[in-house]
């Protein structure tokens, strides 16, 4: 199969698109990272739904949820599913999942069972996160994770700490964190972050990386970013550097620490690009719409045989239609004539990926393809609903197929996963997921003037929404899976939208401006 991974362009690394935080892991500088039961056939393959809903403005979600398995590889006509494990949720009152409990049915007695606890902040992001074992018939303490956030940015990770539990002291004992120390200027831009990670002695603390960001005295924006790293314990080294930035936007709240300007609140239009030290190429990205861009990234750099060469990124990302469809593209080139224009010839390596969501914002299917090899047979049996384009092939994937009840909630799901073979490449499925109740994990929407920190917003019986926050810059609106469905800038401090084409869903209202982040949940019926 083939490795389905980005382009790397010296250090240049892009990644797939995504709104929310990641939960990073930080590496220390030098570091490197029996027969089965037998199965029986489960009795709750169908989903049940007993509950009377009288409540058009409250959330519903599932009370438990069963996981099944299959072997991808049988070939008889018909699935056969197998219960895996059974899991129980409870829920606060904003739909946030507070416990899980799962039990497998493949291990052996006494060490069937876990449960998570989840802890939020005002913001509805997760603080604490418990796992728990079962030993020898008793729920054991595990593991735990803590997280911090920016007070401006509120979604953004300013620490993250894991702890062990130590059975003989009776005692959570840290074995990671990092940590992100953020400087803001009198204007509250912030102007470095640094990343701290904790040493092995468990005490002290590497200074593993800097970001440090430098303001026009007249426009008052950003003009330089510098990212420097200590990979290898020898102290701070510069690597990339963007100068004379020119920006589509911005907003002072530069949390990036790498070198990923293409969405959100800080995307950079042109810049010069520097290594080390030294200047290298350019940077320059044409954005069309809310959120397609093209951005292309020249550079000189020196290969594996130690000798220069000119190279090119082509960074390409689109929304297809109205369900939010997308499709990203990655094109390195190299200029191997010297003349410093780049061709089709000298395409290098390429891929393109696809994301199609159904009509409530559900991410359906994900597909990575690679151009076709000459030497690979023809596919004769190709079993995707995407269709590549010509010369192309399918080499990854996953595929969902979701059943939706009455009201709009998922009552079962069933996972594929991209089988590559040369000429016989398909879906296969892998995991079910059937939701056997739901329950109603809130008070309900409110009509009436609600205010949520900075946040002032009213639902009104119209289907619209009216939201006001100082100093707003834009909002959007995603589905519970992060899916941006809306996304406008504005320089109003007050907005109303029409919630009323909306699928029935849960949805999250994100309004983000010169005081901070603020976010609502709410369920469109």
């Amino acid at each position: 199969m083939k490795n389905f991974t980005l382009l790397l362009i010296s250090g240049l690394l892009y990644s797939g698109l995504s709104y929310a935080q990641t939960d990073q892991i930080y590496t220390r500088p030098n570091e490197k990272t029996a027969k089965a039961p037998e199965k029986k056939i489960s009795q709750f393959m169908k989903p049940v739904n007993k509950t009377t809903r009288n409540n058009d403005n409250s959330i519903w979600r599932p009370k438990t949820e069963v996981c099944f398995a299959c072997d991808p590889e049988d070939e008889s006509d018909e699935i056969t599913w197998y219960e895996d494990n059974i899991i129980q949720y409870t829920y606060d009152k904003y739909g946030n999942v507070t416990v899980f409990e799962q039990e497998s049915v493949e291990a052996e007695e006494g060490e069937k069972r876990s449960r998570t606890f989840i802890k939020y902040n005002d913001n509805q992001k997760v603080i604490e996160r418990i796992e728990q074992h079962e030993t020898d018939g008793i729920l054991v303490n595990h593991q735990k994770t803590e997280f911090d956030y920016d007070n401006i940015v509120t979604d953004f990770v300013t620490r993250r700490a894991t702890y062990n539990w130590d059975e003989v002291k009776n005692e959570w004992v840290k074995n990671y964190e990092h940590k992100k120390l953020i400087t803001r200027d009198s204007n509250n831009n912030i102007t470095q972050i640094l990343v701290k990670l904790l040493n092995y002695d468990g005490e002290s603390y590497i200074d593993r990386e800097r970001t440090d960001i430098i303001y026009d005295e007249v426009t008052g924006k950003a003009k330089t970013w510098i990212n420097s790293t200590n990979d290898y314990g020898d102290g701070m080294q510069e690597g990339i550097k963007y100068d004379n930035i020119v920006w589509e936007n911005t907003n002072g709240q530069i949390i990036e620490t790498n070198e990923q300007f293409v969405t959100g609140n800080n995307r950079i239009k042109e810049a010069k690009v520097f290594k080390g030290g030294k200047e290298v190429g350019t940077y320059k990205t044409v954005f069309t719409g809310k959120e397609d861009f093209e951005c292309t990234i020249n550079v000189t750099q020196t290969n594996s045989d130690s000798e220069e060469e000119y190279v090119s990124n082509v960074h390409t990302y689109k929304i297809l239609n109205e369900n939010g469809d997308q499709r990203e593209e990655l094109i390195y080139k190299v200029d191997a004539n010297g003349d410093g224009v780049f061709t089709n010839d000298e395409i290098v390596e390429q891929q393109y990926l696809i994301w199609k969501y159904d009509d409530k914002g559900n991410q359906i299917i994900s597909a990575g393809f690679f151009p076709m090899e000459e030497e690979e047979p023809v596919a004769t049996f190709t079993a995707s609903p995407v269709t590549p384009d010509p010369g192309w092939e399918q080499t990854d994937g996953e595929m969902t197929e979701y059943t939706y009840n009455e009201y709009g909630e998922i009552v079962s799901r069933v996972v594929y996963m991209w089988f590559y073979e040369p000429g016989a490449s398909q879906y296969l499925p892998m995991e079910k997921y059937v939701s056997s109740e739901f329950l109603d994990v809130s008070t309900g929407m409110k009509t009436t003037q609600s205010k949520n920190g900075k946040l002032t917003y009213v639902f009104n019986k119209d289907g619209e929404v009216e939201f006001r926050m100082e100093g707003m810059n834009s909002y959007a609106i995603c589905n519970i899976n992060g899916n941006v469905i809306v996304n406008t800038k504005t320089k109003n401090d007050t907005e109303t939208v029409s919630i009323a084409d909306l699928p029935a869903g849960l949805y999250i209202l994100k309004i983000i401006g010169t005081k901070g982040t603020e976010n609502v949940k709410f369920m469109k019926r």
